[in-house]
């Protein structure tokens, strides 16, 4: 029996250990620490040296329960080690029980379950130092403008510089006595947390080991005998020509087992039930196509082709630096979730120069082969627990006018006699074409009449596609277009041109200086503050062509009616062909279209291009055809903005910003595919794919409002609800984030309705109750497209946000009074009763 060597202090103990964290927990400050075995009288200052010197007396008394310490006694009822080379007796692990108490503090605190039961399995160890290493790792092989091999010299320096001086110490304090070799062995595992990654390739294998990773494959393009130096002699030496395909299977499978990915694309795999139109699942190409297939799970995959400048285009490797990006995405998950980069997935890369010089057949046989693969035999995933077989189809190849025409073999030039992807009318009758001609639509038939007639100039058509060779695709069926480049850097651009011209340099309504300090004054909002447009030149009004981004010409057009509308006469033809340009543009950019405004969208485009030709005296370029086409294009393929390159071309800038601090000149796509393949497993394994509807993750709780009379209020409806709840700073919806002072609008079968969030309530349940002020409509104002709106004092709480469309707006203060600018809808008073809490 062992009595503790503090004086008054009854605590008894049959464990050294024990002792030392009875000694630890209840006499923090003894100075000297005197041995009172038996006779002996020795005294140490160090509580270290005590130990040793105190577990000499029973070294020749333990049995089997001895814990063998070498240094400072630790608790094993605390720590047990368990691996495959030591596994514990049951009598190591029966707590120790303790008969008195301790009578100096009256306390007692005995090892509780919990504690005894608190076991550091190696094992499990091993494994989380093995997770932190990887997660370490990606992350900053994740970073687009670190180069790979920074990444491994970073990991260097902590493992030499940190890990290391860290281990010698712990080995240091083994060796005199201040740790036990168990402690020991727990901060090895520790410090070994990168043992296995130090090198790239050691690296991937443990990626692949984790089902993380799997090698991007390099297939041969041509392989021919070129001159070269072989043995420094010349001769014919072996250069293939090679691109690089992502291993796109594992790269679905791994996907659609991410948390949350397969269930939302299973809620949105089936035509909305509403009438409206809203991704490719609801247009009459895919469900005709869809019919013809007899399987559970049919999901499509649209791929995206473009081509992008990755490096000085006049440095010497300037021919290697243009590299052709293919992306691929599942066209019907929520728009929310595709505007995150992390939802388009890379598929493959290869030089542009190489397109020039080879046929598309040699360039994507390997990915056709791929997708007839996973169109025929599918693709088997795990989801809860059981394996289910998922099948893919092609929906559409997408990608700019020039991309989408080169990839299908069609002929590429805008000024070809037939351009048109989608009809066969001539040039000169696309120039002044108002309205659509169905009876031209190309079909398969007639595709194949002009494979046989084998004349491009009169058939717009190179060669047969090869990817006519899945299955359930051919051209004719990529009834596809893009909105970014046909609207907003097309129709708006050559527009917007012509008025500016003729506001300013025609009619003298107000000058170039004076618009562009109107437009820095404006306040967009934080809604729109990243793509406010720089100042326009005057070169641009002359030349008539305005340079911008797709982003900035869409803000400036959307804004311009009350950035200079209050300056224009309200009877000038000039300014209502701009506001039918307005509406044109808010129609095409609606996510959800219901077919009856299909017919508006064919009366604004036929009234567009007259008003273009008449006032303009100008032809209409093939981006005002492609437009034409676009009510049809709806119904037959979903909403433009859903499919359109915004988001593609947003995906180069990984590539683009890794391959200025990359110096692979030999073979930049293989780097950039690798880079693609650490990316895609980063996200893999943070599951970043899709993300909460709502996410609470970062709020936090407020103190109750000081406000006596929204005090009352809200005290009364939260009496009512019968429930306790707690005011939050923020959260986040589909990615727009709400707090106080957010305004936003609620759509409900066309009505919206305006609130002005005051403060955030949730309850046990994470139920949100959200007190806003509503934002009434007093006119909707013609000459400047735009709502006069009011704010009102009436508070309100709205449940279940998370049902209901929402999107964050801003309001802006024009001349005292304040405005929304919007153009599609009705504004009214009508409350959604839904939403309000009763």
């Amino acid at each position: 029996m062992i009595t503790c060597i503090v004086k008054r202090c009854l605590w008894t103990t049959n464990s050294i250990d024990r002792l030392y964290d009875h000694l630890r927990r209840h006499h923090q400050h003894v100075t000297s620490y005197s041995c009172n075995y038996e006779s002996c009288t020795r005294c140490y200052n160090v509580r270290a040296s005590f130990f040793r010197h105190f577990k000499k007396h029973f070294n020749n008394e333990l049995d089997h329960r001895n814990t063998n310490f070498d240094a400072v006694p630790q608790n094993n009822e605390y720590f047990t080690m368990k691996s495959e080379a030591q596994t514990p007796q049951p009598n190591d692990l029966q707590p120790e029980k303790d008969e008195h108490k301790d009578s100096y503090n009256n306390i007692e605190t005995p090892a509780t379950d919990a504690e005894n039961s608190n076991i550091i399995d190696i094992t499990a160890l091993e494994n989380q130092m093995r997770n932190l290493s990887i997660g370490f790792n990606l992350k900053w092989l994740d970073v687009n403008v670190l180069p790979r091999k920074v990444v491994f010299e970073i990991q260097h320096d902590v493992q030499q510089k940190i890990l290391k001086p860290l281990e010698d110490v712990v080995n240091t304090m083994q060796t005199v006595g201040l740790l036990s070799m168990e402690a020991q062995t727990i901060f090895k595992k520790m410090f070994a947390m990168f043992d296995g990654t130090e090198t790239e390739y050691k690296f991937i294998e443990c990626l692949k080991s984790a089902d993380l990773y799997v090698v991007p494959r390099e297939f041969v393009i041509s392989n021919e005998l070129r001159p070269g130096v072989i043995h420094n002699e010349q001769g014919m030496d072996n250069d293939p020509i090679t691109g690089i395909l992502m291993p796109i299977k594992f790269q679905l499978r791994k996907y659609l087992e991410s948390p949350l990915v397969f269930d939302t694309i299973l809620d949105n795999l089936t035509p909305s039930q509403d009438g409206y139109i809203r991704s490719l699942v609801d247009g009459t190409i895919w469900q005709q196509r869809r019919a013809k297939i007899d399987c559970n799970i049919v999901i499509p995959l649209n791929f995206f082709f473009d081509d992008f400048t990755t490096k000085d285009t006049v440095s010497p490797h300037a021919s290697r630096t243009s590299i052709l990006g293919i992306y691929y995405y599942i066209p019907c998950l929520p728009g929310y979730i595709l505007a995150k980069l992390a939802n388009i997935l890379v598929a493959g890369y290869m030089l542009s120069e190489d397109r020039k010089e080879y046929e598309n057949e040699d360039l994507f046989s390997n990915l056709v082969h791929t997708l007839i693969d996973l169109e025929v035999n599918g693709l088997t995933i795990s989801y809860n627990g059981t394996d289910v077989t998922v099948h893919f189809m092609l929906g559409f190849i997408t990608g700019d006018n020039l991309g989408v025409a080169g990839i299908l073999d069609l002929v590429e030039s805008a000024r070809a006699n037939f351009y048109c992807r989608m009809c066969k009318r001539n040039r000169e009758q696309r120039e002044k074409d108002a309205t659509e001609y169905e009876q031209t639509f190309r079909t398969i038939d007639g595709y194949e009449n002009d494979l046989l007639l084998n004349d491009v100039s009169n058939t717009g058509v190179h060669k047969n596609s090869v990817f006519n060779q899945i299955p359930s695709y051919h051209v004719v069926l990529n009834v596809y277009f893009d909105l970014m480049h046909d609207l907003w850097e097309g129709v708006c651009m050559y527009g917007l041109s012509h008025c500016l011209n003729y506001f300013i340099k025609v009619k003298k309504m107000f000058s170039l200086n004076e618009l562009n300090c109107r437009k820095n004054v404006f306040v967009f909002g934080s809604t729109n503050s990243s793509n406010i447009p720089n100042d326009i030149k005057d070169t641009n009004i002359i030349k008539s062509k305005i340079k911008m981004t797709a982003s900035e010409i869409k803000t400036l057009i959307t804004f311009f009616p009350l950035i200079i509308g209050m300056l224009i006469p309200e009877d000038d033809p000039v300014w209502s062909y701009f506001c039918n340009l307005l509406k044109l543009c808010h129609i095409l950019m609606l996510r959800e279209i219901h077919p009856k405004l299909l017919d508006t969208l064919k009366s604004l485009v036929e009234t567009h291009h007259t008003q273009y030709q008449q006032l303009f005296n100008d032809t209409l370029k093939p981006k005002h055809h492609n437009i034409i086409h676009y009510a049809s294009f709806i119904l037959r393929s979903g909403t433009p903005r859903h499919q359109w390159a915004m988001r593609g071309e947003g995906k180069h800038r990984d590539a683009k910003q890794y391959s200025r601090v990359n110096n692979n000149n030999t073979n930049l796509c293989k780097s950039l595919s690798i880079k693609a393949g650490y990316k895609f497993a980063q996200n893999v394994y943070n599951s970043s794919f899709v993300t909460p509807q709502i996410d609470l993750s970062n709020s936090k709780i407020l103190d109750y409002p000081s406000d006596i009379t929204f005090n009352s209020f809200v005290a009364e409806k939260i009496r009512l609800l019968n429930n306790s709840v707690h005011f939050i700073d923020s959260f986040i919806k589909q990615g727009s984030t709400f707090s106080h002072g957010t305004i936003f609008y609620v759509t409900y079968c066309n009505i919206i309705n305006i609130f002005e969030l005051d403060c955030i309530l949730k309850d046990k349940s994470n139920n949100l109750i959200l007190v806003c002020s509503s934002i009434m409509c007093r006119r909707f104002d013609e000459h400047l497209q735009s709502y006069e709106v009011y704010k009102t004092q009436v508070p309100k709480l709205i449940s279940n946000i998370g049902c209901y469309e929402t999107h964050t707006i801003n309001i802006h203060s024009v001349n005292d009074k304040l405005y929304f600018r919007f153009c599609n809808f009705n504004v009214t008073d009508k409350v959604i009763e839904s939403l309000f809490v009763n």
